[in-house]
């Protein structure tokens, strides 16, 4: 019997997002500020460190936001977490 090789992933980063300006815009224009307080179940906020598209403090902050959320911070610089060394 043959076993197919798995395919590779199509995305490495997120740059084929910002080849869209729909999707940039569509970003720029979303915010949850206002509900974040509204949360209230369990919530992990994981972020990078050197996060090249979102800073930390941004995370961080973000988890300030939600009651009873957890905030954990892992070294790299990549921004989605199935790429790098997560």
């Amino acid at each position: 019997m043959i076993t197919p090789t798995p395919p590779e992933p199509q995305y490495h980063s997120c740059d084929h997002l910002l080849a869209d300006p729909t999707l940039v815009e569509m970003f720029l224009d979303t915010d949850v500020r206002e509900a974040l307080p509204l949360i209230h179940v369990p919530t992990l906020v994981l972020q990078r460190r050197g996060d090249r598209v979102v800073s930390h403090r941004a995370g961080r902050w973000l988890a300030e936001q939600i009651e009873g959320s957890r905030y954990v911070e892992f070294e790299g610089e990549d921004h989605l977490a199935w790429v790098g060394n997560s």
